[in-house]
């Protein structure tokens, strides 16, 4: 079965490529324009104080009929929420405003 949630967050000035692409069973927490994201994910590893962070300047959500049907003939839609970036300096004065 599909997931029936998908999140894209894209790169500063992409629209086409997504920079990550994640699936879920479960909602994603909201995403909202001006919430800052780490552009190394979940690789905290290989993240580095200094490394710019992407601003959400918009999100799109998307809701669409899934392709299989449940036991009961009932289509499973899915939820795509796809998050635009732009990028912004990893300074105290982006991170307190």
């Amino acid at each position: 079965m599909n997931q029936p949630y998908i999140l894209a967050i894209y790169p500063p000035g992409q629209t086409e490529t997504p920079l990550e692409v994640y699936g879920s069973d479960r909602p994603f927490l909201s995403i909202r324009r001006g919430d800052l994201l780490h552009p190394a994910g979940h690789d905290f590893e290989h993240s580095t104080p200094g490394d710019p962070l992407h601003r959400v300047t918009a999100v799109v959500h998307l809701v669409f009929g899934g392709s299989e049907r449940d036991s009961g003939g009932k289509v499973n839609p899915q939820h795509r929420v796809s998050v635009y970036t732009e990028e912004v300096e990893d300074s105290p004065h982006t991170l307190l405003g």
